[in-house]
């Protein structure tokens, strides 16, 4: 018994699983026509329906959203659990009747009677409880529900159609064979019906429930309300785009950021992994706080050769070098969740782009089996036409929302890195100070996290482009036979061109990195001492300097675009002697063949040429993303060797919130003794100082005498030996350098 068989089994008496046992999966339709079985419909349709709800909304639950204030109660979610009681009441209604058939002596139900109702009750259930997690989750449209209630409502259409030519087609006239499952699917098709206009609604909310977090002048971003038909079309941008049509925007017409795309959502769960990944790695930032004895020199004479190791050393159990973080895993586990979910669009939307062909290829044979006379199936042809039409279309919406994400997941993680680079910046150690400069930190959260943004825009080529230029070798094998190995052997050659082209690039970049730190360095310091070298008339000696540097690093820059450019044009050529190669050596090799298959038709050509233009983006992709993954995996090495750079010890200085009452120190520094940098030198020594509440003090001493040091000591900005300082109350700083905002004097002072 064949597969067919089994399928017609489980739907008898009812009907055939496909039209009639003498009709082919391959072959749609039964007579000609574009008829379904019942069987077929209340089987593959619903259950591919209910299957994919069901890992939709596994997904969903995965990817979980961003929480939102929870949704009050109200008359659309109330609507939608009553109506989504009622399609479930059907199905139990109907279940309860087969099993009532199925005790009667004259009653033969089919065995879909019974498993079609029980998924359809499971799916209804596991909706019911969606909806209420989306209220509590504050999801005011949701896409699986949108899609799901849509599918039911096709699904609903076909079967309405088959039953109406089922009973039309009575012989005593037009009369239904099961009176009582026809009512109970109009009750049902009703109730799916009204769920499906009602999943074009958003759940009303009050404009103070979603303000959570809004700016006060702002308004809030109107994605946060948009419904999921409003959101895959970006209707909800169309507002402000007209409005920027009429007149010139200006900054009060600009709304909010989403919650979830706010630095100070994202920026805490990235510090956390890192923090744990540090922690991990072994790496402590704690100061060096031991007697100045412990760090004099050993004499390896007196240790018969056997080096000692240091407190620092026994401290961390030895010589044992810390392992390497890696900012990598880091990155994965803060947005790998959201990166991967755009995955899935992505395989749809390729799938959908393969598919496209092959449509073109069943138009091409049936017009010609039409101008032959061979066929008079019309709807064949609309079937076709509409079917690449909504491919299209389809394509156009998936390829779009995953970039929407993917851009998404780049500025998290650009707002995540910036925020961490200069959380670093204020907690850095004056040893890592002093391999850190400014101009290294602004190009660093300019240009690598930028870097990593433009990355994971087209990360997912990585295995996006194999997967595409292996299924358009498949698919062209089909259609040309072994003649696509010689088109192959073209992409093969073009590789190991790639590996040098990016081990080269990656010494471009590492080059260019040095002069661009060497450069702003250079700027910075030129900017701050600008009054200096004006008085003494130095512009040109500096101005000569940075000119050096900016021209080493412009011939690094035209190597490497020299290289891209030559690398750009060999990959922009490779499809069309891909095709070139392909088309050549079919045609040679069966020029003495007289067999239809081996004739290069219509059909061959134009899906040939489809497959060899789908080819085109992945191999102009690939070299673009092998030059982005070497620009990045240097700005991540960068980063992470920053992140990684020892900190101050926030334990240095006791801090107590509550001022000192009048019997208390206001500040106390008890057995002091700080430095700078090297504990066997300490800066500051045997230090005791007492203030108490409401006394000016006044520290008075010359040039290098350690006034500023105490100062800064006292904030914790130097690395504490021995002793103990304790501070009460709130302390205000005016520092050397004046640092004053480009605003009124008025404005410097109420900031």
């Amino acid at each position: 018994m064949g597969a067919l068989d089994k399928l017609d089994a489980f739907c008898r008496p009812v009907s055939d699983f496909w039209c009639g046992s003498n009709n082919s999966l391959a072959e749609f339709g039964c007579n000609h026509d574009v008829d379904l079985s019942l069987c077929f419909e209340d089987t593959a349709v619903l259950y591919g329906i209910c299957a994919l709800f069901w890992l939709m909304v596994a997904m969903e639950l995965i990817c979980s959203p961003y929480p939102r204030p929870r949704i009050r109660h109200n008359w659309l979610n109330i609507t939608r659990m009553l109506l989504t009681v009622v399609v479930m009441a059907t199905a139990v209604c109907d279940l309860g009747y087969t099993i009532h058939q199925g005790t009667q002596a004259h009653g033969h139900p089919a065995d879909f009677q019974y498993l079609s109702p029980i998924i359809l009750i499971f799916s209804m259930v596991l909706a019911a409880i969606f909806i209420q997690r989306n209220r509590r989750e504050g999801v005011v449209s949701s896409a699986v529900i949108f899609l799901f209630w849509t599918a039911l409502a096709l699904y609903g259409a076909i079967k309405l159609r088959t039953l109406l030519l089922t009973a039309k087609n009575n012989e005593d006239g037009f009369k239904f064979e099961d009176v009582f499952r026809f009512s109970t699917f109009c009750v049902q098709y009703a109730a799916i019906l009204v769920q499906f206009l009602l999943a074009f609604l958003p759940e009303p909310h009050i404009t103070g429930h979603y303000r959570l977090g809004v700016e006060p002048d702002r308004k809030p971003c109107p994605e946060e309300t948009a419904t999921f038909l409003s959101r895959i079309t970006w209707w909800w941008i169309s507002g402000f785009i007209w409005r920027g049509w009429r007149q010139p925007l200006e900054y009060s017409d600009l709304t909010d950021l989403n919650q979830y795309d706010k630095s100070r959502v994202i920026a805490p769960e990235f510090q956390h992994n890192w923090d744990k990944e540090i922690k991990k790695a072994g790496i402590t930032f704690d100061r060096l706080r031991v007697h100045e004895q412990e760090y004099q020199p050993v004499n390896l004479s007196e240790t018969h050769g056997v080096q000692m190791l240091t407190p620092v050393e026994r401290a961390r159990g030895g010589s044992q070098q810390p392992k390497e973080p890696s900012l990598f895993r880091v990155l994965v586990k803060s947005f790998g969740v959201s990166f991967m979910g755009a995955a899935v669009f992505r395989v749809v939307q390729i799938l959908l782009t393969f598919a496209s062909p092959q449509i073109l290829k069943l138009m091409i044979q049936y017009t010609e089996s039409h101008v032959e006379g061979e066929t008079n199936d019309d709807w064949k042809g609309y079937f076709y036409a509409v079917l690449i039409f909504l491919t299209a279309v389809f394509q156009s919406i998936l390829l779009h929302v995953y970039f929407h994400r993917v851009f998404r997941v780049g500025m998290h993680i650009r707002a995540a890195i910036i925020a961490a680079v200069y959380k670093k910046a204020l907690r850095l150690s004056n040893r890592a100070r002093q391999n850190s400069t400014v101009g290294e930190i602004v190009n660093l959260m300019s240009v690598d996290a930028q870097r990593l943004n433009d990355l994971v825009t087209y990360l997912h080529s990585i295995w996006a482009a194999p997967f595409q230029i292996v299924l358009a070798l498949i698919f062209l094998w089909f259609s040309m036979g072994p003649s696509i190995f010689a088109g192959f052997a073209i992409m093969v050659l073009l590789i190991p061109i790639n590996i040098v082209v990016a081990a080269m690039n990656r010494k471009y970049q590492v080059r260019q990195m040095v002069q661009k730190d060497s450069r702003i360095k250079l700027v910075s310091e030129v900017l701050n001492g600008i009054k200096v070298i004006k008085l003494y008339a130095w512009e040109i000696p500096f101005q000569r300097q940075i000119m050096g540097i900016r021209n080493n690093e412009l011939k690094v820059l035209k190597a490497s675009a020299y290289l891209n450019a030559a690398t750009a044009f060999t990959w922009t050529c490779a499809p069309f002697l891909v095709s070139l190669a392909t088309f050549a050596t079919f045609v040679l090799v069966h020029r003495n063949s007289d067999r239809p298959e081996d004739q290069l038709t219509a059909d061959k050509a134009f899906v040939a040429l489809a497959l060899f233009n789908i080819l085109r983006y992945p191999l102009s992709m690939l070299p673009y993303l092998i030059s982005l993954l070497v620009e990045s995996s240097v700005s991540v090495k960068r980063l992470k060797d920053y992140l990684k750079s020892d900190e101050l010890d926030p334990a240095i200085v006791q801090w107590r919130p509550e001022p000192a009452t009048e019997y208390e120190d206001a500040i106390s520094v008890i057995g002091g003794k700080f430095t700078w940098d090297s504990p066997a030198r300490p800066t500051l020594s045997d230090l005791n100082l007492h203030v108490r509440p409401g006394q000016l003090v006044a520290v008075v001493g010359h040039v290098g005498a350690g006034k500023s040091s105490l100062v800064q000591a006292l904030l914790g900005e130097m690395d504490k030996l021995a002793g103990s300082i304790t501070l009460r109350g709130q302390v205000a700083y005016v520092p050397q350098q004046a640092w004053i905002l480009n605003a009124t004097v008025k404005d410097n002072i109420l900031f």
